[in-house]
């Protein structure tokens, strides 16, 4: 296989040699990695950042290299996203309607609002 990449600081792209394999030490449970001339695995981060590109391939490479694109995690979402910390209020549209007409019954009774007591400063 024949990869170019485009390095932080380059204005041309470079060619490297590369292998695609599961008989690596860091493939683990059957995964391919991408394996550059050096003996490295070539990383999802770096493979994003350096704008890597498969340049040549044959055709028993191909499969591995879709499961390796297939495992490559998305990258255009936020990574707190991910994790399920999209910032903002974490209750639902329903439950914050719920809450509102709560409380303006409650208001309504002349009892104080729901929650927890406000502090009072001394």
């Amino acid at each position: 296989m024949k990869l170019s990449y485009l390095g932080l600081m380059d204005t041309e792209r470079s060619t490297i040699k590369a292998t695609i394999t599961t008989d690596h030490p860091a493939s683990s449970y059957g995964m391919p990695v991408i394996v550059l001339e050096d003996g490295g695995a070539l990383d999802y981060t770096s493979a994003i950042l350096l704008d890597y590109l498969v340049e040549k391939i044959n055709e028993a490479e191909m499969p591995l290299l879709k499961q390796w694109q297939h495992n490559m995690p998305p990258i255009d979402i936020n990574p707190a996203a991910t994790l399920g910390r999209k910032g903002g209020s974490v209750k639902s549209l329903a439950k914050s309607d719920a809450a509102t007409a709560r409380n303006a019954k409650r208001k309504a009774e002349g009892k104080p609002e729901g929650g927890r007591p406000k502090k009072v400063a001394e």
